[in-house]
């Protein structure tokens, strides 16, 4: 399964060479003829052409797969429900601070032998999780929406699945229920077979089109900007023609008294089209009539193209939620190290994480029952580094935190030394003369190993 899945089968791959479902470009009479407005288009002459679409949904898959993911059992459901909603779709820096100290109470670690921990590890025979992962994450930037499918079930642990799958959602047709936002069947298109809806979970976007059972699919965020991918699409057609032509249109004209005959013209324009058709440009042409060149200067329209392009990739950052600026093309902006670092960490918190909010949200749907619960640790990037004398000063004024969590949250391993272990558990905080008994419980003839 290739990364967006779009040559999972024979059948993707001949309707990808059908020169029938090729739509082009053209102008009749004055109107422009748009792309159709279907998945295989966002792909076709999204991602696979446009070089700001693809570059900003890389940017995004690239990071998202950067983060790890965990498995947990699940200590206290309400704890659990509160840190969703502290990491959920309009989180900010603060809460997803805070939101560390409740995941601490809420959830236990599972041991990496467990089943779940080796799905997260290898979800399939054929993919990594990155891979994976990978998949969801695009069809969610260029579908709207993500497809998880279970296979098999586990022996060692009820209740858990063998593999998991990503359908690629331009794969799968959707069959309506009589009841309003109610799925009656998929089919898998390739084959032509039903897929057992009970082993499908489905997380997308919102839309508000109700009409056939598109209601039940989610609304891409690429659909209202199909003119302008269109439209960039364009300006790159147009800079290439300029490229290959080494510079704007001229008009070719005798240099002497005279006109030149439809034959001579026709000879000297088949001469200048063998020169660039056998790669010859540059070459000294000999010709025996004295001819001049006047050059016309780029069209209008195709400048106009070129300018807007700049305008074409700031909307598309727009509706992804991230700065144009990390992509080298902005306006009135210097791009300094504070605006780069700050445009990172935007991306992570408004494009990547509620990404990752509707994959967790989906595999731990597969898991209800279970008591098991999936989620992912953003602490590690570079960009979510934390203020560490922020931090400590906010812990400093939370009593109602124990060491032994301040240790935790603030990245420290555990300390297991026995006599420690009542103060580092302990909500209340020592006053001076306790800290000065502490201390000298700590082993004279023992070096300082870092853990205090």
């Amino acid at each position: 399964m290739k990364i967006l899945g779009y040559e999972i089968s024979k059948a993707a791959k001949s309707a990808a060479a059908n020169p029938q479902k090729q739509l082009e470009i053209q102008w009749l009479g004055g109107a422009w003829v748009p792309y159709e407005d279907k998945i295989e288009t966002y792909i076709k002459e999204g991602v696979l052409k446009n070089p700001h679409l693809s570059a900003i949904i890389s940017a995004i898959i690239d990071k998202a797969i950067s983060i790890p993911f965990y498995a947990y059992r699940v200590k206290d459901v309400k704890k659990v429900a509160k840190y969703e909603s502290m990491t959920g779709f309009d989180a900010n820096e603060q809460s997803l601070s805070n939101a560390r100290i409740i995941k601490m109470r809420a959830l236990e670690d599972l041991p990496d032998t467990h089943v779940l921990s080796g799905l997260l590890r290898q979800p399939n025979d054929a993919q990594s999780f990155p891979e994976f992962l990978a998949d969801f994450v695009g069809y969610d930037l260029l579908a709207g929406e993500q497809i998880h499918k279970k296979e098999g079930i586990s022996f060692r642990e009820k209740g858990l699945p063998l593999e998991w799958y990503c359908l690629p959602p331009h794969l799968v047709t959707f069959v309506a229920d009589k009841k309003f936002q109610k799925i009656k069947g998929l089919k898998w298109q390739p084959e032509n077979t039903d897929i057992d809806i009970d082993t499908v979970t489905i997380a997308k976007r919102w839309n508000p089109v109700m009409y056939d059972a598109f209601y039940l699919r989610g609304l891409s965020p690429i659909r209202a900007m199909l003119a302008t991918i269109q439209a960039s699409n364009e300006a790159q057609i147009s800079m290439a023609k300029m490229l290959t032509n080494q510079g704007p249109p001229v008009v070719v004209y005798p240099d002497t008294d005279g006109l030149i005959v439809e034959t001579k013209a026709n000879t000297l324009k088949e001469q200048f089209r063998s020169y660039i058709m056998k790669g010859r440009k540059g070459e000294i042409m000999v010709n025996n009539t004295k001819i001049g060149m006047l050059k016309l200067g780029a069209s209008p329209v195709d400048l106009a193209i070129l300018d807007s392009d700049v305008a074409n990739l700031q909307n598309l950052c727009n509706v992804y939620r991230v700065d144009s600026l990390l992509f080298g093309r902005t306006k009135d902006r210097s791009g300094t190290a504070a605006e780069l670092e700050y445009a990172r960490k935007r991306m992570v918190v408004d494009a990547v994480l509620p990404v990752l909010v509707r994959f967790r949200g989906v595999l731990n749907k597969s898991l209800e029952g279970t008591g098991l619960f999936v989620d992912f640790d953003y602490s590690g990037l570079p960009e979510m580094q934390t203020d560490m004398k922020a931090m400590a000063e906010a812990l400093q004024k939370m009593p109602y935190v124990t060491p032994a969590e301040k240790r935790e949250f603030t990245g420290w391993t555990k300390d297991e030394r026995p006599e420690y272990e009542d103060y580092l558990n302990d909500y209340a905080v020592p006053n001076t003369e306790t800290m000065y008994l502490m201390a000298d419980r700590v082993p004279q003839d023992q070096p300082n190993n870092g853990t205090y």
